[in-house]
């Protein structure tokens, strides 16, 4: 019974997960086609001032929801299996750089301090696109927790002292309202997030971390948390 049991649930969660691929696929064509007519508008001098502030609230709402739907269409790759990395020679300190820079905006109209300090020159062997994915996440998530301050992304070469492989270290520190110790464990859980106050007022699925730590560990890597309320985080991949 508890076999027949095992393979009911095991069926049901492959179903499940192909649902969550399929419906993320089939939203995000509208999604794009939304997107894409936003931006054309945008793009039409003619657009008066109070309708271009509409249009641009309407593109704003379609960038956040294509987002959950990519963080969704992740999890169901991650149940099903379906995650691969493309390792290739990578300058690592340029696309922190590159990545810091899609913040740059926003730090100074809230008065926040963005302060990068790599160390890693020369080519890496990683996957750009997924460590772009994690960087987006990590310092996305500093800034928006962040009132007063600021985020700093430190980056350096180091040996792994058990495989004796060449790897990248990258910390994202932040002087935000920071993390309970009983709460370190749960934020890298899907769907979970501190609590419900929390969700309200930043927003967020809970998917962000949870598939950032999967593909930090597809990599060979991991990411680790430091943290104390009122005293800021450092997340460190």
């Amino acid at each position: 019974v508890l076999a027949k049991t095992n393979q009911d649930l095991e069926r049901a969660l492959a179903a499940k997960t192909e649902f969550l691929a399929s419906t993320s696929h089939e939203l995000r064509t509208p999604l794009n086609g939304i997107l894409g007519m936003t931006q054309v508008m945008l793009a039409d001098p003619a657009v008066t001032p109070r309708l271009r502030t509409q249009i641009e609230l309407l593109h704003d709402a379609g960038t956040t929801m294509r987002a959950l739907v990519d963080d969704i269409l992740d999890v169901a790759k991650i149940e099903h299996g379906g995650f691969t990395i493309a390792p290739k020679p990578t300058d690592a300190e340029a696309l922190i750089r590159r990545v810091v820079r899609l913040f740059e905006a926003d730090a100074a109209n809230r008065g926040l301090s963005l302060t990068v300090d790599a160390d890693c020159e020369g080519l890496l062997d990683l996957d750009p696109d997924r460590l772009t994915q994690i960087l987006f996440n990590l310092v996305g998530n500093a800034m928006k927790f962040t009132q007063d301050g600021g985020v700093t992304i430190t980056a350096d070469r180091i040996v792994d002292p058990a495989s004796g492989q060449d790897m990248l270290r990258i910390a994202v520190t932040d002087t935000g309202i920071g993390i309970a110790p009983e709460w370190h464990g749960a934020v890298f859980e899907m769907f979970r997030q501190v609590d419900g106050t929390r969700t309200r007022h930043y927003g967020g699925s809970g998917l962000g971390l949870a598939i950032c730590r999967q593909l930090a560990r597809a990599m060979g890597g991991d990411i680790a948390l430091a943290s104390q309320p009122g005293k800021g985080s450092t997340f460190t991949v």
